[in-house]
């Protein structure tokens, strides 16, 4: 029998991926056959509930070919199986060795592109073409495919800023791959403003400060993430500007990626954010249900699963903050799925995005009546303090720096206009404010909406995410 057993893995090994074989058929053996039913062991019945969907029919097609009297299969859970030196089991390790894959990526971060550049490793997966686009992010779009096609002739420098999880990287990825399939020689480097910086820091320890502007000027495209990062390190700033002009009157492209817009960037040289400001500059909103949707789509199709329209529209009405965290809830339900064999409910996606964000609140009986909208200034505050990457403490604080500022006029028109609260419990509310303040506060708010479309388009999706 367990000859026999082996040789059906062996067979199945066509239709199932070896991680699937390792996993569900550990400690499974022939027990029996009687007449034309064959009895399979496994150790557990969360691996029959798995093998019920999944292996019965392409368990007895395998079979037959050895045993041609065999039309059926059952399961029967044997917890001795578990064991690892039962000598009903096969060593699935044996019988199943890991390749040797030679055509996988490296299991490094960066690579070699040219002379003594490291760039950080381009993701194959993020192309321009499997970027779902919507009205939030159509033009940073446009301007990426514009930048590919034409690099270092056309919106130069390209400028791409969004809070976290909002897809900059996979634009700036996508660029690079787009411009490397059409011109294979071009030295496309990407990194990031911290990896930047380390390496400076090296280099002038080294006493080769030097050589360090001289090495990037190699790259054709130069691709820099998050370069909010060296806003305030001078001797980093400094070596950045330099390189940043050597690129653009050499014609090299370059590609800059931010949390905020260039005017925004606290601490940054006038100088830097002038440069900056020379080019395209593009900004990335959270998604509309409906881009949510779409993009939680693509996703399970690269996953290669299908999931129901219902549970998809779930996941979007319940994630408001990143594209990331909703793209994070989708692989635990697609894990679930492949360990358990489970098909998702909403109950079961509540309590997935439970454990993700704790504070997030839903109802388990009717969920998708509930996308944890603010009904008090207490969570309409936190919510817009998210929203911003600022702590409610910031918002309701006395500073009056300008990354605190705005969120804190924003939350307070919001407590006015939607909430309907009086001036002075919202003063009160934030930190003993007068009236007079707050209704300040709330003109400006009501001004720059209409003179700031980026502004407005801001304040009305944060308005969808709260439910007003």
């Amino acid at each position: 029998m367990k000859e026999l057993w082996k040789k059906v893995l062996v067979g199945l090994s066509d239709d199932i991926s070896r991680p699937h074989l390792i996993t569900w058929f550990q400690g499974s053996c022939v027990i029996d056959i009687n007449g034309q039913t064959m009895v399979v062991g496994l150790p557990r019945q969360i691996f029959v509930n798995w093998h019920e969907k999944n292996s019965r029919t392409k368990i007895v097609k395998v079979a037959q070919g050895y045993r041609p009297e065999v039309r059926k299969v059952e399961f029967l859970v044997d917890g001795r199986l578990e064991n690892k030196e039962d000598p009903r089991v096969l060593d699935l390790l044996t019988v199943f060795p890991q390749e040797k894959k030679t055509r996988k990526l490296p299991k490094v971060s960066e690579v070699k592109i040219r002379g003594s550049i490291l760039s950080r490793m381009l993701n194959p997966r993020f192309t321009l073409q499997n970027y779902v686009v919507g009205p939030e992010n159509r033009l940073a779009h446009a301007a990426a495919e514009a930048v590919a096609q034409a690099p270092g002739r056309k919106y130069n420098p390209l400028f791409i800023y969004g809070g976290v999880g909002l897809g900059k990287t996979h634009l700036l990825q996508g660029i690079g791959n787009e411009i490397l399939r059409s011109n294979p020689s071009k030295a496309v480097a990407f990194v990031s403003a911290e990896n930047f910086f380390a390496e400076f820091i090296e280099m002038i320890r080294n006493q080769k400060g030097d050589r360090f502007r001289d090495k990037w000027r190699k790259a054709d495209v130069f691709i820099i993430d998050d370069i909010q990062f060296i806003a305030g390190k001078e001797r980093t700033e400094e070596a950045f500007f330099h390189l940043f002009n050597d690129l653009f009157d050499a014609g090299k492209q370059i590609i800059l990626s931010s949390d905020k817009p260039p005017s925004e960037l606290k601490d940054m040289s006038k100088r830097l954010v002038s440069r900056f400001s020379m080019g395209m500059i593009a900004d990335l909103y959270l998604p509309a249900f409906e881009t949510r949707v779409a993009i939680l789509q693509q996703k399970a199709q690269e996953l290669g699963v299908v999931l129901d329209m219902d549970i998809l529209s779930f996941i979007s009405e319940n994630i408001h903050h990143s594209i990331r965290e909703m793209e994070g809830i989708l692989t635990q339900i697609v894990a679930k799925i492949d360990i358990e064999g489970d098909y998702p409910t909403k109950k079961s996606v509540s309590e997935i995005i439970g454990r993700v964000n704790k504070d997030m609140r839903i109802n388990s009986d009717h969920p998708e009546e509930l996308p944890a909208y603010s009904r008090d200034m207490n969570d309409l505050v936190e919510h817009v303090a998210s929203h911003y990457s600022v702590t409610k403490r910031e918002v309701i604080g006395s500073s009056r720096a300008r990354e605190f500022l705005v969120p804190r006029q924003v939350a307070m028109f919001f407590c006015k206009k939607y909430l309907k609260l009086p001036l002075k419990k919202i003063g009160d509310f934030f930190g003993g404010r007068d009236h007079t303040s707050v209704m300040n506060s709330i003109k400006r708010v009501e001004a720059k909406k209409k003179t700031d479309p980026a502004f407005w388009r801001s304040i009305n999706y944060l308005r969808k995410e709260m439910g007003f």
